[in-house]
């Protein structure tokens, strides 16, 4: 029986655990990393397409996959679901590497490096 406690069977020995909402987790593993969100949240606020990505855990949804987790992350801040000052911080900062301005220009760099062979 599931008792709440993250499962280790998804994530791998725990590295970090911390609640952003009554029942969410964001959780680093071993192995994976992600969110764990009670199942009945996640279908109501989360797209189907979201959803399949998800690995059932009791009566949770782990969110273990990068595209599914920064979705779900996503919603949970447009619906304000997430309520840690802290983790609402750390999911909008996700969402900022999709901004333009912070651009490196690092995919433009390793284009010009190209190729090269390492002397041996």
């Amino acid at each position: 029986m599931h008792d709440g406690r993250p499962n280790p069977d998804v994530w791998g020995s725990l590295i970090t655990c911390a609640e952003i909402g009554l029942g969410i987790y964001e959780i680093a593993g071993r192995r994976k990393s992600g969110l764990s969100i009670p199942k009945e949240i996640a279908e109501e606020v989360l797209p189907e397409s979201v959803l399949t990505q998800a690995e059932p855990d009791g009566d949770d949804l782990c969110f273990t996959d990068p595209l599914a987790t920064a979705i779900a992350a996503d919603e949970l801040i447009k619906q304000e679901i997430a309520t840690d000052p802290e983790a609402l911080s750390q999911l909008k900062r996700l969402n900022q590497l999709e901004d333009i301005e912070l651009d490196t220009e690092f995919e433009e760099i390793c284009e010009e490096v190209g190729e090269f062979e390492l002397d041996r």
